[in-house]
């Protein structure tokens, strides 16, 4: 509503600057959106893999990336099958160039995310089809989670990789060798 008694010089002067207020909020809403979107999922290439389930990504304006692989877990380079996990996922994206789609942030501040290789191939998914991986069934929350939990007992009932022999792979509590089934309290957290 126009007050009639107001100064025409002073109403056009808040209607600009609500107009610049609402289009400086815009601009920065948009910003936001786009930064939030840019991260949800990146390319790259692959350029050190620290452990079978960590990879560090070169992106775009050469900054490096450090991604921690969603829903699963492989084995640390002390334990059964740390090395081979490890040199599979060198194998299939060390050198190449690699999709990541961010679900989380860790502790650490690393992109958590699914990894797809220049094939199309799902590198986390990978590692629990040949048994170089435990899926995080705490963390994996996601639609394809049950899918992904089919593969890993698929690999095990064919004995691949780490469930080759039970008694190879440790996941440390009180320095007795134990896998998930001999301990369902077993806490898999991000590190």
């Amino acid at each position: 509503m126009v007050d009639l008694g107001a100064n025409p010089q002073q109403s056009q002067t808040e209607l600009t600057l609500k107009t610049r207020f609402l289009a400086l909020s815009l601009m920065l809403v948009l910003a936001f959106s786009v930064t939030a979107f840019a991260r949800s999922e990146f390319s790259g290439k692959v350029v050190r893999v620290a452990d079978g389930d960590t990879i560090t990504v070169l992106v775009p304006g050469n900054q490096q990336e450090k991604v921690r692989l969603y829903g699963i877990d492989c084995p640390e380079k002390g334990q059964a099958f740390g090395q081979k996990a490890r040199r599979f996922t060198a194998d299939r994206v060390a050198g190449r160039n690699v999709t990541v789609s961010v679900l989380d942030t860790d502790r650490y501040g690393r992109a958590v995310g699914v990894v797809k290789t220049e094939d199309g191939r799902i590198l986390n998914q990978e590692l629990l089809a040949n048994g170089y991986a435990w899926l995080y069934t705490r963390y994996c929350t996601a639609s394809f989670c049950s899918e992904w939990q089919a593969q890993e007992m698929r690999a095990k009932k064919a004995k691949a990789g780490l469930w080759a022999d039970r008694r190879q792979w440790s996941r440390g509590i009180g320095g007795r060798q134990t896998g998930e089934d001999d301990n369902p309290q077993v806490s898999r957290v991000y590190r």
